[in-house]
């Protein structure tokens, strides 16, 4: 029979419990880590797919945790398995719909003009605009590979460190300034094409 949990014991004796096969000590990894999860994923893609991908992750991680050799780094280990995940998922997206620059000049166009057409009058309009913005740069952002999108994420929208985006990406320091800036001057031409000119990405 199986002894009590012991929902408080250190991140250190906890991994060895899984590793020694304690896996009913899974809920407790789950429910101590799951909140680091969410938010890594949650970052990087759609909202709606947030729990699946979430879920994958802890998959991921139970199936490998005899890999991890130190257990004070599990917090960055499973960033790193968060982040993999998620360029997974974007791989998956990207081989389902395949959008050519031609459709995304001309759906951005669309875009365009609506926002042009309204008023940042009152809040409601405020959001409306960023969220046809949002729309316009994540139909933009499908010219990047599931990588490189990672990178810029981090990198430009989170103001993660190219140190911080080096560990968590498997890269060299230098590998990621080299990736993102090239990144983003992939991005900023897919946005010229839809008709904007953004000095952010230039």
């Amino acid at each position: 029979m199986c002894s009590k949990l012991q929902p408080d014991i250190s991140d250190r004796e906890l991994i060895e419990r899984l590793v020694c096969g304690e896996y009913e000590y899974f809920r407790v990894f789950v429910k101590r880590f799951e909140s680091l999860v969410f938010e890594t994923v949650g970052r990087h893609v759609p909202e709606d797919m947030t729990e699946d991908v979430a879920q994958e992750v802890f998959i991921k991680v139970f199936k490998s945790l005899k890999t991890l050799d130190n257990s004070e780094k599990v917090k960055g280990w499973l960033k790193k398995v968060s982040i993999n995940c998620c360029c997974d998922y974007w791989r998956r997206e990207y081989r389902k719909n395949e959008t050519s620059l031609s459709s995304l000049s001309y759906e951005g166009g669309n875009l365009l003009e609506r926002l042009e057409s309204e008023s940042a009058g009152d809040e409601f309009e405020r959001k409306s605009r960023q969220t046809h913005l949002r729309m316009i740069l994540d139909r933009a952002m499908l010219v990047l590979s599931p990588k490189d999108r990672i990178l810029m994420e981090l990198v430009y929208f989170d103001g993660v460190s190219a140190a911080e985006a080096a560990d968590v990406m498997n890269m060299t320091r230098a590998g990621v300034k080299v990736r993102a800036f090239r990144a983003k001057k992939k991005l900023s031409d897919a946005l010229k094409r839809m008709g904007i000119r953004d000095s952010n990405y230039e």
